[in-house]
């Protein structure tokens, strides 16, 4: 029962992701791109099978309870409790979904670089979303490398821009760093100084250099994130609440405190306003400033 409900909500969920993604991906494009995209769609969803995805779902479960230590086997409740349940649904929707997924788009649609550019955006979204960084960044090589040759400089810097945060979750700091030095030297020539993507550019490499523990670097970074925000978004635009949010966090982790609060407590004000009081931003503001306290 429990197998059979699972690959129910698995079903569910691929579904959800698939159609919000590539809907909304594709939504700008032409009638007829729109029209395939639909009809790709449409055989991923129509060529699942509840048996046999029922089927690959206990064979993963069986292997990881075989993994477990024989005193935790002997108990089935205890078993069970011991399975990591989100990395066991996302590797299951990844091997029976998304995976061929990624196979059918390009076999579908080789010979249309626009249309396949925009499946794998959608793809690796889908990746992204669960945890599976090293698929959706080959993914995403792959997407750069279409919009890089369709002569789409736009898209071409955000994936790129992309590229460089998926190594850096994966800890490849050195990759991550010469492409965003790179991007940043020649951003402000391929598109506007103050395009998103050249402000995506600054903020992704003071992440990085806040991962990096270079946190005096960090800083002029992130402050230059929440001016380029306040001074084109607003005050109380979202970007603005999560550069506060960014430069307050490295400054906690700098061990100045005092310093961070203002900016926590700025991003919770913003958070408040938009969201309201209960929203995960707020929450996690809030939390933040009772550690503080």
């Amino acid at each position: 029962l429990w197998v059979g409900a699972a690959s129910a909500v698995a079903l569910a969920l691929v579904a959800g992701i698939t159609i919000a993604l590539w809907q909304a991906r594709i939504a700008s494009q032409r009638a007829d791109e729109l029209q395939e995209v639909a009809s790709f769609q449409s055989r991923i969803l129509s060529g699942l099978d509840a048996s046999e995805l029922g089927s690959l779902l206990d064979s993963a479960v069986l292997e990881r309870l075989a993994s477990l230590p024989a005193d935790a086997r002997s108990n089935p409740e205890q078993a069970w409790s011991s399975v990591d349940k989100v990395e066991l649904a996302s590797s299951f929707i990844e091997a029976a979904i998304l995976a061929p997924a990624v196979t059918t788009a390009k076999e579908r649609f080789g010979t249309q670089p626009q249309v396949e550019a925009t499946l794998s955006n959608a793809l690796v979204d889908a990746f992204v979303s669960l945890g599976r960084y090293e698929p959706a960044l080959a993914l995403r090589q792959r997407q750069q490398e279409l919009s890089a040759a369709l002569g789409d400089a736009e898209d071409a810097i955000g994936a790129s821009i992309s590229i460089a945060e998926l190594h850096r979750l994966l800890g490849d700091t050195e990759p991550a760093e010469r492409l965003l030095v790179d991007l940043r030297m020649r951003c402000g020539e391929a598109l506007a100084s103050d395009h998103r993507h050249c402000r995506e550019v600054v903020q992704e490499l003071a992440r990085l250099r806040h991962d990096q523990s270079r946190f005096d670097e960090a800083e002029a970074l992130y402050r230059e994130v929440l001016e380029t925000a306040e001074r084109l978004d607003g005050p109380m635009h979202e970007n603005t609440m999560i550069a506060a949010s960014d430069l307050g966090y490295l400054l906690m982790d700098a061990g100045t405190s005092e310093e961070a609060q203002p900016f926590i407590e700025r991003a919770l004000e913003i958070a408040i306003a938009r969201e309201g009081a209960e929203s995960a931003s707020a929450t996690d503001s809030l939390s933040v400033l009772a550690a503080l306290d």
